[in-house]
């Protein structure tokens, strides 16, 4: 089973914090206190659809290019006051990737890529 990473997966200094991230435009009361800018870029593919073999257990992917690719999102990590106002940011694509591909390994199933 895949299971999306999680905004804990994917941004480091959350762990163990109350963390808001919300769209960088979005306003926010005067009592939180902002920790970290995160920008993510669009992908140039996504999977445009699964399909399952019953007979061999396997599940395929297509990928289908991205009308969106390239465009970037941002964000903003907030903590109220009071709390540990430790840094925020995205953690680097290669170390998600590889922490996604040693999970697949240890479920005994193909490596992501």
């Amino acid at each position: 089973m895949y299971v999306a990473p999680t905004p804990f997966a994917l941004a480091e200094g959350t762990a163990h914090h109350r963390t808001l991230i919300l769209p960088a435009d979005h306003s926010v009361p005067r009592n939180f206190r902002e920790v970290g800018t995160l920008r993510r870029r669009e992908v140039d593919e996504v999977v445009g659809s699964y399909s399952f073999n019953l007979e061999t257990n396997e599940l395929n992917t297509t990928r289908i290019p991205n009308p969106h690719a390239g465009r970037e999102h941002v964000f903003t990590a907030y903590r109220l006051d009071g709390d540990p106002l430790d840094l925020v940011t995205l953690q680097n694509c290669s170390a998600i990737l590889s922490e996604l591909n040693r999970a697949v390994r240890e479920g005994g199933e193909d490596v992501i890529g």
